[in-house]
């Protein structure tokens, strides 16, 4: 849809409302509001005050290695030493390491010497990351001295071993050169809709609102042991580091399918962030469920939680555990979050996203750029200063999608292209992308609603609907990861299930059968790869 011409919009914009952020969640946990005794001051300075604040505590575990508060901001004040003698000031750097204890090490290290840190991942394809960094356009790579991989795409570059910061342990405190935290801070990759890696650039004073909106919500403290399996590459992986590290608690780094749970067997985790579509991997693999058992926190990060998804949460997770349901993006962060309550109160394939957080506001909209009446569906647009600051392309900072707000030019508006519904206290259900809605019949199409019946199904573990165009039509097609090897009679099972359940026109065309549904590097099942299948 092309936004409307006109550069005001007229409201009516819903802000975060009065109550408390920990509604319906961890009540009565200790833990210190962070943004009443460092607000104000810039991200290096909170990064330092916690490491100095919890120097002999854990502050990150991949399962192989560890590292205290103190091992990592040494490492990391020698990361910044290195880069800055390597690289001239303001040009990116591009970090290419796996998911791993020492991957903050790099990008601290950027961040302390005024670089923007470029975030990938060893483990992508190397043309994914060399499509990347024909966009970067770094001034140096950081990777591991091992990595011939990375060594190759650096080319003529210099490449920064992440083991030379060692030599620069005698360094305690980071060059003076650290840029405002209005700046580029972070270019994260997410897929792009052409299929091509898009740049997004975050700055520091984002990320860090986002950080201790999650610190004041969830009440993290020194106490709390984290499990994050959010690639470090990913926006939530950023924002997982940065809340536990401010907070002084222990972030466990897991890799799945490369990683798995045994690796943190035996620590007593209390939190626990990931996409619904590893949640469910995370499950089936913890089978006994020592991993869930000492839970007080769950946050699907990522993707839309399905109704489907939180009644198994509910049953697997632990009694009182909360769940704390959000909606954000690469351009826009989180901006509506609540504690979802028990029992669930609200019908819908897709469990209600939230209420506005502090920072942001909120409105409904229709082609026209005109209001939508309560409970009426309308695209989501949103009006914050902790937007992204546009895309990096071609080795600059480009223009997001976003239009100033005339009111407050510190503000940004952006439409999103979610289609939400919002009730008369500002709780907002974001129902389904307007690019992924299909016409069938001429009856509209959220594949949610079709995800939420096969999920619902005892027969299926997982599945996702995509649709493909036939003879000029689109054709739904269901993706489904079965409870047993598929058979004639499963199949059938299935097939006379979704009849009994679905109107005609929502009814899948076909049926393909898979061990597991591909994800993309942030944890969220890969539509075009699934269609690649479906031949």
């Amino acid at each position: 849809m092309a936004v409307p011409d006109r550069e005001d919009i007229h409201g009516p914009w819903i802000g975060a409302p009065g109550m408390p952020l920990d509604l319906n969640g961890p009540r009565g946990v200790q833990f210190v509001p962070l943004r009443r005794t460092l607000g104000g001051q810039p991200l290096r300075a909170w990064l330092a005050a916690a490491a100095d604040l919890h120097a002999g505590r854990i502050a990150i575990d991949d399962g192989e290695r560890s590292l205290t508060y103190a091992e990592l901001w040494t490492s990391a004040c020698g990361m910044a030493q290195l880069i800055a003698r390597t690289t001239p000031p303001g040009r990116p750097v591009a970090i290419i390491l796996p998911n791993v204890a020492h991957y903050p090490i790099a990008w601290i290290g950027c961040l302390l010497a005024g670089r923007p840190a470029a975030l990938l991942d060893s483990h992508y394809p190397a043309e994914r990351n060399r499509q990347c960094l024909e966009d970067i356009r770094p001034a140096a790579i950081v990777g591991r001295r091992d990595d011939v991989e990375a060594q190759q795409l650096a080319g003529e570059l210099p490449y920064l071993a992440l083991e030379a910061a060692a030599g620069e342990r005698r360094v305690v405190s980071p060059p003076d050169q650290a840029t405002p935290d209005s700046e580029p801070a972070f270019i994260i990759f997410t897929s792009g809709s052409t299929g091509r890696p898009k740049g997004v650039a975050i700055s520091a004073a984002a990320a860090l609102n986002r950080a201790v909106t999650l610190i004041d919500s969830v009440h993290m403290n020194p106490n709390d042991v984290v499990l994050s399996a959010i690639p470090p590459s990913a926006l939530g992986g950023i924002i997982n580091l940065l809340e536990t590290f401010l907070a002084g608690a222990t972030l466990l780094k897991l890799d799945l399918p490369r990683t798995y749970l045994s690796a943190h067997e035996g620590k007593a985790i209390t939190m626990l962030f990931a996409t619904p579509a590893m949640l469910r991997v995370i499950t089936r693999l913890d089978v006994d469920g020592t991993i869930r058992r000492g839970l007080r926190v769950v946050q699907p990060v990522g993707d839309s939680l399905l109704l489907a998804d939180l009644r198994q949460l509910r049953s697997d997770m632990p009694a009182g555990c909360a769940v704390l349901n959000a909606y954000g993006s690469s351009e826009a962060l989180a901006s509506l979050q609540w504690f979802l309550p028990d029992p669930y109160p609200l019908a819908g394939p897709k469990v209600a996203s939230g209420y506005p957080v502090p920072g942001y506001d909120c409105t409904l909209l229709d082609e026209h750029g005109c209001a939508v009446a309560v409970g009426q569906a309308g695209e989501l647009v949103l009006r914050s200063r902790y937007m992204s600051l546009g895309e990096w392309r071609e080795g600059r900072l480009c223009p997001g999608p976003f239009r100033p707000d005339r009111r407050d030019r510190t503000r940004s508006i952006h439409w999103t292209g979610d289609i939400a519904v919002a009730m008369p206290d500002g709780l907002f259900t974001v129902i389904g992308r307007r690019d992924r809605m299909v016409k069938i019949r001429g009856n509209r199409i959220e594949p949610a609603e079709i995800e939420e019946a096969l999920l619902g199904l005892p027969e299926v573990v997982e599945a996702a609907v995509a649709a493909r165009p036939r003879d000029g039509n689109p054709e739904l097609v269901a993706f489904i990861v079965p409870v047993r090897p598929p058979t004639a009679a499963l199949r059938k099972q299935i097939s006379i299930a979704v009849a009994a359940a679905l109107p005609t026109y929502m009814q899948p065309a076909r049926f393909v059968f898979l061990t597991e549904l591909p994800l993309l590097p942030g944890g969220k099942v890969d539509l075009a790869a699934l269609l690649r299948r479906d031949v």
